[in-house]
């Protein structure tokens, strides 16, 4: 549902203790000389930093990282690591970038750096900003009335600009799988017209007047593997870097995880035994948490191919992996009604699978659940859970990793 600025001021008056939580780990980079840090949205909860003429706003919960030399400036808000050095520290990767002299060694050098993060480079003429591969962090942008607004929250931009959303956004946003697969809308647009989004794998360069973009990957012709061979190569190459990954987010933070899922598409069964098993075999860890099957009901995927693709994901780990121990998590439930019966016929198959197999069991259902429907007060969107969910969910696990 939408809710106009009055709609969440009103709100916010009545309980100004969910202030802090508006545009939670947001950034504005902006030259709006006229934005009050008091006011809506940021309720002094916001941080700023100066760069030439620009302001930099960021959420208390947010982290912003910077560097500067003779002639340049480099911000870098969120996380990353660099897994090819072994770089856990953000203001070595800032380092890194200030050696720099051209863009292309920017990107040679920004190329190597995975995480959640937005980069920005301040030179005298030009303000160079991109996001990260997978656009975790999301980056939208304009220049509304000859003022330059980065964000991580296109509405935030609207908010300030008074920006109307545009027809084809209002018809999609009431498009009734929408809510279910994200707020992202196609290529480049946002709900505003004035407001673009920063795609992935391009570059952008402000001038004071303009901004232009361009792609750095792929620029050339990409060819698959031509042999078993060479595809195990890339595999234990992938491996390799993943694991660096992995001894970086464990030296950076006390307790690390890493999801071995990418977008939406690759949390199928289909996906997951087809692509993404042997990255995780490579790796040899003691213990898997499998939990899928939502997105496969979904997509109306037929419940005998869901069954026989788990079924094959367990008999290729428990075949490479026999000291793996192997942990089955139930589907969580889903307002969408239609998905009940479905749900609870997977999970009871789930629960047979593992007792058949000497597997374990996670039951999560009964604790998401409230009579006939979903426990609302842990869910953000009747899909995917909030952090009250989480919490639950983490106690849950936490029984079994330890």
């Amino acid at each position: 549902m939408y809710h106009s600025v009055e709609d969440v001021k009103n709100i916010l008056n009545e309980k100004p203790n969910l202030r802090e939580k508006l545009f939670c780990r947001g950034y504005l980079i902006t030259d709006d000389r006229d934005i009050s840090l008091t006011d809506y949205p940021f309720y002094d909860n916001w941080a700023e930093y100066q760069i030439y003429n620009y302001r930099i706003l960021v959420h208390k919960d947010q982290h912003l990282y910077y560097g500067e030399n003779e002639s340049k400036r480099v911000i870098l808000i969120g996380n990353a690591v660099n897994p090819f050095k072994m770089i856990y520290d953000e203001n070595e990767l800032i380092r890194d970038l200030l050696v720099c002299d051209n863009n292309d060694k920017y990107i040679d050098t920004i190329n190597e750096f995975t995480g959640v993060f937005f980069v920005g480079i301040f030179e005298k003429d030009n303000f160079i900003f991109l996001t990260d591969p997978t656009e975790m962090l999301f980056a939208s942008y304009g220049i509304i009335k000859s003022k330059l607004y980065i964000s991580s929250h296109p509405q935030l931009i609207g908010d300030f600009c008074d920006l109307v959303r545009s027809r084809y956004a209002v018809e999609l946003e009431n498009y009734r799988f929408f809510k279910k697969y994200g707020t992202f809308f196609p290529g480049n647009i946002t709900q505003f017209n004035d407001v673009k989004r920063v795609l992935t794998n391009h570059y952008y360069v402000y001038n004071g007047q303009n901004i232009e973009f361009k792609r750095f990957y792929p620029t050339k012709v990409l060819y698959t593997c031509s042999s078993r061979e060479e595809y195990i190569s890339v595999v234990k190459e992938v491996s390799r870097i993943l694991h660096n990954t992995m001894i970086c987010a464990a030296k950076k933070w006390k307790n690390a995880a890493i999801s071995m899922t990418g977008g939406m598409d690759s949390k199928t069964t289909m996906s997951a035994a087809n692509n993404r098993l042997d990255q995780i075999i490579e790796l040899s860890p003691s213990k898997i948490f499998i939990m899928i099957g939502i997105n496969d009901i979904a997509y109306d995927i037929p419940m005998s191919d869901i069954t026989d693709n788990m079924n094959n994901i367990c008999k290729k780990i428990h075949g490479e992996l026999p000291n793996t121990e192997i942990y089955i998590q139930s589907v969580l439930p889903n307002e969408e009604k239609s998905y009940s019966d479905k749900i609870i016929n997977l999970n009871e198959y789930y629960e047979s699978l593992c007792y058949d197999n000497g597997f374990t069991f996670i039951d999560l259902y009964p604790e998401f659940i409230n009579g006939d429907s979903i426990n609302e007060d842990l869910y953000c969107d009747g899909t995917h859970i909030n952090g009250a969910g989480y919490k639950i969910w983490i106690e849950e696990v936490k029984k079994y990793v330890n």
